[in-house]
């Protein structure tokens, strides 16, 4: 009589643990942003966690007014899922105009995801015009059905003028 009362807590158990699994999908991993060299056409490394700081950029020896920014996203390994990736950027003034105190928006953008790898990831990329000396925040949010999954960071762009 006592494992028959066992078995239903071991059933919900069981389901919890199946619907923890299924609720850490899905998910924003990371950015990553690469600038484009104006006088090269080059992209550099990835900026995102960039250790020196990014000040004058639009001047420096890389000369960059373009930002390719990429959203990382994990759907779950052997996932079929489709759905779309939106990215919101805000900053500060244009770079070659007045600085602003105002954050304004630069960018507000829907992307549906391409092919997703065997292990669940997939990549979108963002392109960013007029970037290089005000901070950008960085918000993305991975769209599933009716699941959203977002996370931040930043761009450390600066000017010293």
């Amino acid at each position: 009589m006592k494992l028959l009362a066992f078995i239903p807590i071991l059933l919900v158990g069981l389901l919890g643990a199946t619907s923890s699994q299924a609720s850490e999908y899905p998910k924003v991993t990371g950015f990553s942003a690469y600038l484009l060299n104006s006088q090269t056409g080059q992209l550099s490394h990835d900026v995102i966690k960039h250790e020196d700081g990014l000040g004058n950029v639009p001047a420096s020896d890389f000369a960059s007014v373009s930002t390719l920014v990429v959203v990382h996203v994990a759907l779950g390994p052997e996932s079929k899922l489709e759905g779309q990736v939106q990215l919101e950027v805000t900053g500060g003034g244009a770079i070659f105009g007045p600085r602003r105190p105002v954050r304004r928006q630069l960018l507000n953008h829907v992307s549906r995801m391409g092919p997703i790898a065997k292990d669940g990831t997939t990549h979108v990329g963002f392109w960013l015009d007029d970037t290089g000396c005000e901070t950008l925040t960085l918000k993305a949010t991975v769209i599933v059905g009716s699941t959203r999954a977002s996370k931040k960071d930043v761009v450390p762009f600066a000017c010293y003028e």
